[in-house]
């Protein structure tokens, strides 16, 4: 949902929260994003609806730009769709996974699943390396 003005945000976010939809998400800061807790509390909403909304949207892929933005909100859309939002590079576990189907990569060195070792790779994963294609 994007609108600028909490006198549409608030109806149709209490009007999402209460139907049995997959995603509910809002763009904002994170000072519009508490403003608008504080509202839908007002409203009457309970904190497992209130626990439903994504906001603010998008997975931190360090966007700036509009399309970048949009890129991050597709990613979060398919990560909260297949259960996923970890990066390849920090689990040994597959590729493609959907967790509706039970089907779940772990991360490496036993790492909780949300709880990723940012900084450090895994060993069994093997280094980078640059392919050079040879044009005859």
């Amino acid at each position: 949902m994007l609108t600028h003005d909490a006198k549409f945000d608030v109806p149709l976010l209490e009007r999402a929260l209460r139907l049995p939809l997959g995603y509910v998400g809002a763009m904002g800061s994170r000072r519009t994003h508490l403003d608008r807790l504080k509202r839908l509390r007002e409203i009457g909403l309970t904190e497992m609806e209130i626990d439903k909304l994504r906001s603010p949207i998008g997975l931190d892929l360090g966007a700036r730009t509009p399309e970048e933005t949009a890129i991050a909100v597709v990613a979060e859309l398919v990560a909260s769709r297949r259960g996923g939002c970890l990066p390849l590079s920090t689990h040994d576990g597959p590729i493609h996974h959907d967790h509706s189907i039970g089907v779940v990569a772990r991360p490496a060195h036993g790492q909780p699943h949300l709880s990723p070792p940012l900084t450090a790779r895994p060993t069994s994963v093997m280094p980078r390396h640059r392919h050079t294609a040879t044009h005859p």
